[in-house]
């Protein structure tokens, strides 16, 4: 194992919170998370998913990538059929 790999992992263990959620759980929060933010709202579980996203690469990156896609979508214009 790498020394920086290790090093993330045992950080990661000592910064363990109480009320923690997996990836498979953030993941499925994700869309309404970043919805809610675009939207300056604040659900109730915002701690807990942003705790996981500094602490998870990966859940980052997808976070990163669904917000850039959200904001993306909010600034088109809206297309109505006439």
């Amino acid at each position: 194992m790498a020394e920086e790999t290790f090093t993330r992992w045992i950080e990661q263990v000592y910064t363990t919170e109480e009320h923690e959620i997996d990836c498979k759980q953030l993941q499925n929060f994700l869309p309404a998370f970043v919805d809610a933010e675009v939207n300056g709202e604040r659900l109730p579980h915002t701690a807990v998913i942003q705790t996981h996203l500094q602490h998870c690469p990966d859940c980052q990156e997808i976070y990163e990538g669904l917000n850039l896609v959200i904001r993306a979508e909010a600034e088109l214009p809206s297309l109505t059929m006439d």
